[in-house]
């Protein structure tokens, strides 16, 4: 079975670091690439030649906040068509609905759950919208 190409973009070490022991140490998977900020991220997301299938972003980032870097990645041949899932504490109805309208494919609200993690990356890789705050 392909791997699938995960991309999270979090200004967070430790969030990160949690991504990482989800993904890679809980669910075996091998494919994640990590970005702290959204300096130059169009540019450096091409040169990674990586086309990803599941996009994780924070909402407080910068210098592009997530919901200007989810706008650039739809907008973009490479990237528009990947899942973007909002990681956030921030779960309210007003975010949540400008999430959608942003153009999000759903959200998850942090932290992250070993429990229900598994299962919700599954159905998102299933093209499920996934929008759960805790």
């Amino acid at each position: 079975m392909t791997q699938p190409q995960i991309l999270y973009i979090e200004d967070h070490p430790a969030s990160r670091r949690v991504m990482q022991l989800l993904l890679l140490d809980l669910l075996d998977y091998t494919e994640l690439t990590l970005l702290e900020d959204t300096q130059s991220v169009i540019q450096r997301l091409e040169m990674s030649g990586k086309a990803f299938d599941i996009i994780f972003l924070d909402l407080n980032l910068r210098p592009h906040d997530g919901y200007a870097t989810c706008t650039l990645l739809r907008a973009h041949s490479q990237f528009g068509h990947a899942r973007i899932i909002c990681l956030t504490a921030e779960a309210s109805p007003t975010e949540m609905r400008k999430m959608r309208d942003t153009g999000f494919d759903g959200m998850i609200g942090k932290p992250l759950s070993h429990t229900t993690f598994p299962e919700q990356i599954e159905r998102i890789l299933a093209g499920e919208a996934v929008w759960e705050a805790l």
